[in-house]
């Protein structure tokens, strides 16, 4: 999965017949969490450029935060 593999693909290969055996051999580490931390934040931050702003982005908006100082 981190190579790019499609999860159903992944499984065959490995011979998982299960997404649970499947499960218990992908294991979430750090280096998954810090890089799903930056791609979510990445993604908000566009939101609020592009004016498809949600309450997070109005709530940064409201807080006086500069957003582009953050993209760039």
């Amino acid at each position: 999965m981190r190579a790019g593999v499609p999860e159903r693909v992944a499984m065959a290969i490995l011979g998982h017949k299960t997404r649970s055996v499947f499960d218990g051999y992908n294991i979430v580490n750090e280096d998954d969490l810090k890089k799903a931390s930056v791609k979510a934040r990445k993604y908000h931050e566009e939101r609020v450029i592009l004016g498809h702003g949600h309450s997070l982005g109005i709530v940064e908006a409201e807080e006086g935060l500069d957003v582009q100082s953050m993209v760039n």
